[in-house]
């Protein structure tokens, strides 16, 4: 990954989609389904789906989306949305349809409740789509639940958590590994910053004789250092593509898709972690985005009780320390001669 971080970072790709996502006026576009129409399309698709209007009122949720929220469609239908949201998530639903009102579209990942109380974790894509005859705005819901990759995350982190007590290093190279095998990527690194720089780049995926062909490791230029200056999550499709790439080093391996989030630790970056190549796909999703970003919070976890597992080791040291001191010095005054043995800081 070295190669791709050696232009000077610039403005971040914007990745939010075309405006008019719902639009019929473009030349060639196919018509506007009616109401109907759009329903039973709706209903054909086996993935959860939701359409609602630009009040938020709930019009239709197909079966997939029913079963999900642990609901009878015909019961949510005609309701709002904050039916299925937490609480304190319903003040910024206008504001989110007033951003897809103006984009077109959203993707992201957003709390919901199931008809229990149990909350979820939803990979959402909304659409604004319009209908025949008189052009009725809508908003096109597409979701998946996450919760299942969030609990293969709070594994994984448990099992990090569970190397806190070890060695910083193996920490990391759980971290990366981890990673790779959970978002399903050829190649993965994490380099942990320090002063603004690139100070340590651990990877996983490439040989030993790419890693020697490689030559240098990365000081966080180009991509690399556009995150570290710019901050936010970077997912590209096509790494070359990116005007802050200048391409690969002479013996660095191919790379086309890339997906890269920082990793928080007390409100400061401890370091990067990159995924490339993505496996059985040309490029990573907006799910892999959502869960490299979850998984680097969990990392943060443990990075952050390694941290403390060695503050609280130092502190004991410390006081043992006096203790001993005390005790060395009761000794000392309670004896008329004693002998002390610098070398081994033991008192006879």
């Amino acid at each position: 990954m070295s190669a791709i971080d050696r232009r000077p970072s610039g403005e971040a790709t914007d990745r939010s989609g075309s405006a008019g996502a719902g639009s019929t006026g473009r030349p060639g576009s196919p018509p506007a389904p009616s109401l109907a129409e759009l329903i039973r399309a709706i209903d054909l698709v086996p993935v959860p789906t939701m359409l609602s209007d630009l009040s938020a009122r709930i019009e239709h949720v197909n079966a997939a989306a029913a079963d999900m929220f642990g609901r009878v469609a015909t019961d949510l239908r005609g309701r709002s949305v904050e039916v299925i949201l937490p609480t304190e998530f319903v003040p910024r639903v206008p504001a989110l349809i007033e951003l897809i009102q103006a984009r077109g579209r959203l993707e992201g990942a957003f709390p919901a409740l199931r008809a229990d109380g149990s909350a979820m974790l939803l990979d959402v894509t909304v659409e604004l789509r319009s209908t025949a005859p008189d052009g009725t705005a809508w908003l096109l819901t597409v979701m998946r639940d996450m919760s299942d990759d969030v609990a293969t995350i709070e594994q994984l982190s448990a099992s990090a958590l569970g190397l806190a007590g070890r060695d910083e290093e193996e920490l990391l190279v759980e971290t990366i590994r981890a990673a790779r095998r959970l978002i399903g990527t050829r190649y993965a690194a994490l380099g942990v910053v320090e002063d603004g720089r690139i100070s340590r780049f651990l990877t996983e995926g490439f040989t030993p004789d790419q890693i020697e062909r490689i030559g240098r490791e990365p000081v966080g230029l180009g991509l690399l250092g556009a995150m570290m200056s710019e901050g936010g999550t970077l997912r590209l499709a096509d790494i070359s593509a990116d005007p802050r790439s200048v391409g690969f080093a002479e013996g660095h391996p191919q790379m086309r898709s890339f997906l890269g989030t920082r990793i928080h630790v007390d409100g400061e970056t401890y370091g990067q972690l990159y995924l490339t190549e993505k496996i059985g796909a040309p490029e990573f999703s907006v799910l892999d985005e959502r869960l490299a970003e979850l998984f680097a919070a969990h990392a943060a976890i443990a990075i952050r009780h390694l941290r403390q597992t060695r503050a609280l080791e130092a502190s004991v040291a410390a006081v043992r320390r006096n203790e001993e001191r005390m005790a060395k010095a009761q000794r000392i005054a309670g004896v008329g001669s004693w002998e002390w043995d610098i070398a081994t800081d033991i008192v006879t």
